[in-house]
């Protein structure tokens, strides 16, 4: 009767992760996150450069080059956000914490580009490329902390 493996104290018994991959998940939803940013807000940089010297629409235009370049560049942050989470998340090994943690990114990203509105009425539309290049730098910083922590668990 000696034979016996003592319980596991994990709540999961056997089925226990036997690596902690929380600092992956963190770095790479920000790697993500950032990058979505930056691309919506080079987006944006780029609407308000075909915007200069427009004369101020009475009523929205949606079928103009600058609607339809904000509209693809939103929905092309959120993707990118949520591919690269994805792509960042795969040594976790479960496709269903990969998809959760990317499509969190992909909607943290929408929110985080909300931060372009003040930055573009302060400093104007250099400030958004400069704000870009800011959150494309912290996208390839949290990509390479993620590549760390992912080489040494």
């Amino acid at each position: 009767m000696t034979d016996q493996q003592p319980p596991s104290p994990h709540p999961l018994g056997s089925d226990a992760p036997t690596t902690d991959h929380v600092g992956l998940a963190a770095a790479g939803m920000a790697a993500g996150i950032c990058s979505g940013t930056a691309l919506t807000t080079g987006t944006l940089w780029a609407v308000r450069s075909i915007l200069i010297g427009a004369a101020p629409a009475t009523t929205p235009d949606l079928s103009s080059p600058a609607a339809n370049l904000l509209l693809l560049g939103t929905f092309g942050g959120v993707l990118v956000a949520a591919i690269v989470t994805w792509r960042i998340l795969s040594p976790v090994g479960s496709t269903y914490r990969q998809g959760g943690l990317s499509m969190v990114s992909g909607f943290a990203t929408f929110v985080a580009s909300m931060v372009a509105l003040p930055v573009d009425v302060l400093v104007g539309r250099w400030g958004l490329l400069g704000l870009a290049t800011v959150f494309g730098f912290l996208a390839l910083w949290f990509a390479g902390r993620a590549r760390r922590l992912s080489l040494e668990g």
